[in-house]
């Protein structure tokens, strides 16, 4: 079987929510963080690199806090992955 190095990757990000989804008053802020808003879908367009490189879709299951999650979302999530 020979290897297709040329061929682009397909990426699912599957979001949740938590730290990545969060925003602060500034980039290297450590106050004013506001937690979980902000959708997968305006993450891939703050990364136009990763568009570039790879075939990249994304699914929003919810956005909340990590401490936020339940053992329903729980199930909701291993019924998406």
């Amino acid at each position: 079987m020979e290897c297709d190095n040329n061929r682009r990757k397909k990426i699912r990000l599957v979001a949740t929510g938590g730290t990545i989804a969060s925003r602060a008053a500034g980039r290297v802020a450590t106050e004013g963080y506001t937690p979980s808003v902000i959708p997968a879908e305006q993450l891939l367009k703050d990364l136009p690199e990763l568009s570039e490189r790879m075939d990249v879709s994304c699914e929003q299951i919810f956005l909340k806090p990590s401490s936020a999650i339940t053992e329903s979302d729980l199930f909701d999530l291993s019924e998406r992955v």
